[in-house]
């Protein structure tokens, strides 16, 4: 069989409306030929009820893809061989022999679609490439996906510092000399400091890396709430780069040259650089082969405008949402930011929006807050495409006395007075539980220990133990689940629940009084927080609440892995993560021996030591507690 015989003309690449019925049997025209559409060997009559064909593709003849669309919306595609034979709906389920034939025939197509949206200055979409993009979401990812070993290449990474005074790249136009000077400079400005600069602009600019000009940036790729890659391209060389941007402090990972295969970056490889090696060029593809038709127009038109990104379920965070996002809200707006970009709240029905409503919490936003984006970034990736914005995320890291009076004031506003009235005078203590991993191998019996001590000390005593928190009053499910929760036994919170529960059994007839917290919302307990006398919280996520919101003087457990390594320890406490901070008092390392056999509600693997479990020598720690509860009191 010649294959060029099955070969159409450019013209006939898709035939809209290609069935008629002749004799009761469906029959498609095709190559001056009425040849009738079979299934299952024998002539096919009808399609399923509601159920139609819209177009036939013949561009990877002898191999064709027939599309159906139902009433509903719909849409499938037959894969037919050359007698118009259905072979499946499915590119998984064709044989080798056909898998082998669409990818050779899909091929250069697929390349030519990357190769327009990674390496041209001006990315066109071809007649080819539109037809092509006739055919329905599903199959185009399937066909894309079938080619993605012929093109996913690891690229090869670079430390500009390692570099010579110039570096060289071959281009479609000729070999450049990338200039190390400029590559620095341009790494050198803080990446939020850039967007902060670029609102007022309506443009967002990176220096050319051959010789520093100002190069406005085309458009955002997002790869999902947490990476995103800025195209930027410069004709003059015919250079087009991406600059890399994550974490949770969403900075620059690198610059990515597809055409080339390389991946500049500014000093030791990222955590989050990893995803760029691994996943980019793949990602880049399934991109470009989801919303080329959109995306090719919105990088040849240029987004003008801005939308930040609040990340939403699944990913959103107690400590980072505070400690990044709404920090870098508020950055914005006290720096003086005139035209403040849009706020977009990833599935706001879940109440991403752990500390309350963005413009409640800011005002200045009012007007300028979208939640109508829920589940899969799709929709939000269409209306950025469609009306001309970059995507990215605001942050910063720094904690102040003015955003924790925005966010305790709005607390105030939520919370009835008469919650605090349990205390009436009475000295508060409030207790932070964890008891997902890297938390005492038993959390229940070392805190039913300590309030014995406490009931003798502290006769009067207001007991609050604290941990998940709800939504709202009404709703009881989790504000935010535990990272890996999904790995626990039982939901932590519920796990929390009875552990309050069986110490509010035992010391039921002690002198002091305990109330829970577990499971109410979030403005709850930053209020109480802020009331109580101090507070004694195993080491986690919660302390922003605490210590960030609260600002509240505290006695801080936690293993001696994290007190000896770990180097974000003291974000909690130290003057340049939060302003003003209340002193704290850290567990004894002495006092503490980590468990590395002791069994962990969210397992984090082997070798994860941050993580163990841990023992603590109880009376002496216990002790400490009370001597800094006394202090308190002064």
């Amino acid at each position: 069989m010649n294959d060029d015989n099955f070969r159409p003309g450019p013209e006939r690449l898709y035939i809209r409306d290609p069935i008629f019925s002749r004799d009761g049997i469906l029959h498609i025209h095709l190559a001056d030929v009425d040849m009738p559409l079979r299934v299952g060997g024998k002539f096919c009559s009808n399609f399923v009820p509601g159920w139609k064909a819209v177009g036939l593709y013949t561009g990877f003849a002898p191999l064709y893809l027939l599309a159906l669309q139902n009433d509903t919306g719909d849409h499938a595609t037959w894969y037919l061989d050359w007698r118009l034979e259905r072979l499946t709906d499915n590119v998984a389920e064709l044989s080798q022999d056909f898998q082998d034939l669409l990818r050779v025939k899909a091929l250069p197509l697929v390349m030519r679609l990357f190769d327009q949206v990674t390496a041209r200055c001006t990315p066109v979409m071809d007649p080819e490439l539109q037809i092509f993009f006739e055919l329905c979401d599903t199959t185009r990812l399937s066909i894309a996906r079938l080619c993605l070993p012929a093109l996913a290449q690891t690229p090869i990474v670079q430390r500009v510092n390692d570099l010579g005074v110039d570096f060289p790249l071959f281009t479609a136009t000729g070999p450049v000399r990338l200039s190390r000077q400029c590559l620095e400079a341009g790494f050198a400005t803080d990446w939020q400091d850039r967007l902060a600069t670029s609102f007022d602009q309506r443009r967002l600019t990176w220096e050319s890396p051959v010789d520093g000009t100002e190069l406005s940036c085309q458009g955002t790729i997002i790869f999902d709430d947490f990476h995103f890659a800025f195209r930027f391209a410069d004709p003059r060389y015919g250079l087009t780069f991406f600059v890399l941007v994550a974490g949770h402090c969403s900075v620059v990972m690198g610059l990515w040259f597809p055409a080339q295969n390389t991946m500049l970056v500014p000093g030791h490889p990222l955590h989050s650089l990893q995803f760029f090696i691994h996943d980019a060029g793949s990602r880049t593809l399934i991109y470009a082969a989801r919303w080329g038709a959109l995306l090719i127009p919105y990088l040849v038109q240029g987004a003008c405008r801005f939308a930040n990104i609040m990340r939403g379920r699944g990913s959103v965070h107690l400590g980072h949402q505070l400690w990044n996002e709404l920090s870098g809200i508020e950055s914005l707006i006290e720096g003086g930011c005139h035209n403040l970009p849009e706020c977009v709240v990833l599935d706001a029905v879940d109440q991403t929006e752990l500390y309350g409503p963005i413009d409640r919490l800011f005002p200045e936003m009012e007007g300028r807050v979208e939640r109508r984006f829920m589940g899969e970034l799709d929709p939000f990736i269409a209306h950025i495409c469609k009306n001309g914005y970059f995507a990215f995320r605001a942050t910063r890291e720094y904690i102040s006395d003015r955003l924790r009076s925005r966010i305790l004031q709005l607390a105030t506003s939520a919370v009835p007075s008469d919650e605090f009235n349990i205390a009436n005078g009475r000295m508060a203590v409030l207790i932070g539980l964890r008891v997902e991993n890297r938390t005492l191998v038993d959390v229940e019996a070392f805190f039913s220990k300590l309030l014995a001590v406490l009931a003798d000390a502290f006769p009067g005593l207001v007991v609050l133990f604290d941990g998940h928190n709800s939504r709202s009053e009404t709703d009881q499910e989790v504000a935010t689940e535990s990272f890996s929760e999904h790995l626990a036994k039982e939901r932590p919170v519920r796990i929390e629940q009875a552990i309050v529960s069986a110490l509010s059994e035992r010391f039921r007839d002690a002198p002091i009084e305990i109330v829970s917290l577990v499971g109410r919302p979030i403005a709850t307990s930053v209020l109480w927080a802020s009331r109580v006398n101090a507070f004694v919280s195993i080491w986690g996520a919660s302390l922003a609440k605490y210590r960030w919101v609260a600002n509240k003087t505290g006695f801080i457990i936690t293993s001696r892995s994290n007190l000896e390594h770990r180097a974000d320890l003291h974000i909690y406490d130290s003057p340049h993560y939060m302003e003003s901070p209340s002193p704290v008092t850290f567990v004894r390392q002495e006092l503490v021996r980590d468990d590395p056999d002791a069994e962990q509600l969210v397992p984090a693997g082997p070798g994860h030591t941050s993580f163990f479990n841990f023992r603590l020598d109880e009376p002496a720690c216990i002790a400490d507690i009370v001597s800094f509860i006394v202090g308190t009191r002064a």
